[in-house]
Protein backbone atom coordinates (compact mmCIF):
# COMPACT_ATOMS: atom_id res chain seq x y z
CA UNK A 1 0.00 0.00 0.00
CA UNK A 2 2.86 2.70 1.10
CA UNK A 3 4.70 1.63 -2.21
CA UNK A 4 1.48 2.31 -4.49
CA UNK A 5 1.01 5.82 -2.82
CA UNK A 6 4.92 6.54 -2.95
CA UNK A 7 4.73 6.09 -6.71
CA UNK A 8 1.34 7.96 -7.03
CA UNK A 9 2.89 11.13 -5.56
CA UNK A 10 5.49 11.17 -7.37
CA UNK A 11 3.97 10.71 -10.83
CA UNK A 12 1.90 13.97 -9.72
CA UNK A 13 5.18 15.39 -8.19
CA UNK A 14 6.91 14.56 -11.94
CA UNK A 15 3.36 15.70 -13.39
CA UNK A 16 3.58 19.01 -11.61
CA UNK A 17 7.40 19.48 -11.71
CA UNK A 18 6.78 19.22 -15.91
CA UNK A 19 3.73 21.51 -16.03
CA UNK A 20 5.82 24.26 -14.13
CA UNK A 21 8.81 24.03 -16.39
CA UNK A 22 6.70 24.17 -19.32
CA UNK A 23 4.36 26.94 -18.17
CA UNK A 24 6.92 29.22 -18.05
CA UNK A 25 7.48 28.54 -21.79
CA UNK A 26 4.70 29.56 -23.31
CA UNK A 27 6.62 33.03 -24.08
CA UNK A 28 9.09 32.60 -24.62
CA UNK A 29 11.10 31.23 -27.42
CA UNK A 30 12.04 27.24 -27.22
CA UNK A 31 15.11 25.79 -29.55
CA UNK A 32 14.57 21.96 -30.28
CA UNK A 33 17.96 21.10 -27.26
CA UNK A 34 15.63 23.04 -24.79
CA UNK A 35 12.61 21.03 -26.02
CA UNK A 36 14.60 17.53 -26.03
CA UNK A 37 16.31 18.57 -22.69
CA UNK A 38 13.31 18.68 -20.79
CA UNK A 39 12.16 15.54 -22.37
CA UNK A 40 15.14 13.70 -21.57
CA UNK A 41 14.07 14.85 -17.67
CA UNK A 42 10.47 13.59 -18.06
CA UNK A 43 11.31 10.76 -18.97
CA UNK A 44 13.89 9.43 -17.11
CA UNK A 45 12.24 9.88 -14.33
CA UNK A 46 9.10 8.06 -15.25
CA UNK A 47 11.19 5.31 -16.10
CA UNK A 48 12.33 5.23 -12.67
CA UNK A 49 9.06 5.45 -11.21
CA UNK A 50 8.01 2.79 -13.77
CA UNK A 51 11.24 1.09 -12.85
CA UNK A 52 11.01 0.02 -16.77
CA UNK A 53 13.92 0.32 -19.27
CA UNK A 54 11.47 -0.74 -22.29
CA UNK A 55 10.17 1.80 -24.45
CA UNK A 56 7.62 -0.08 -24.82
CA UNK A 57 6.46 -0.29 -21.50
CA UNK A 58 7.13 3.06 -21.09
CA UNK A 59 5.00 4.39 -23.52
CA UNK A 60 2.24 2.24 -22.89
CA UNK A 61 2.42 3.62 -18.50
CA UNK A 62 2.77 6.96 -20.20
CA UNK A 63 -0.19 7.30 -22.42
CA UNK A 64 -2.12 5.47 -19.25
CA UNK A 65 -1.29 7.92 -16.62
CA UNK A 66 -1.95 10.89 -19.00
CA UNK A 67 1.53 11.91 -19.43
CA UNK A 68 1.96 13.81 -22.72
CA UNK A 69 4.93 14.65 -24.58
CA UNK A 70 6.55 18.16 -23.54
CA UNK A 71 6.70 19.38 -27.25
CA UNK A 72 2.81 19.03 -27.29
CA UNK A 73 2.60 20.47 -24.16
CA UNK A 74 4.36 23.35 -24.96
CA UNK A 75 2.35 23.81 -28.18
CA UNK A 76 -1.05 23.49 -26.18
CA UNK A 77 0.38 26.06 -23.66
CA UNK A 78 1.65 28.53 -26.54
CA UNK A 79 -1.89 28.10 -28.26
CA UNK A 80 -3.66 29.07 -25.34
CA UNK A 81 -1.27 31.67 -24.42
CA UNK A 82 -1.67 33.58 -27.75
CA UNK A 83 -5.34 33.00 -28.07
CA UNK A 84 -5.77 34.95 -24.65
CA UNK A 85 -3.13 37.04 -25.81
CA UNK A 86 -4.91 38.15 -28.42
CA UNK A 87 -8.31 38.63 -26.89
CA UNK A 88 -6.82 40.38 -24.19
CA UNK A 89 -7.76 44.38 -24.68
CA UNK A 90 -5.32 45.95 -22.25
CA UNK A 91 -3.44 49.12 -23.99
CA UNK A 92 -0.23 47.33 -23.09
CA UNK A 93 -0.96 44.19 -24.96
CA UNK A 94 -2.02 45.98 -27.91
CA UNK A 95 1.00 47.94 -28.09
CA UNK A 96 2.89 44.60 -27.62
CA UNK A 97 0.86 42.80 -30.53
CA UNK A 98 1.47 45.73 -32.99
CA UNK A 99 5.43 44.72 -32.55
CA UNK A 100 4.54 40.96 -32.53
CA UNK A 101 2.79 41.30 -36.03
CA UNK A 102 5.34 43.37 -37.19
CA UNK A 103 8.24 40.33 -36.58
Amino acid sequence: MAATIYNTVCLYLVRLSALTRCLTLEACPVNRTDVKSLEFTVTRALMKIFKTNSQDIFIECKRYFGFWDVDELITQRKRAFLVAFYANDNTICNVCKHVADRI
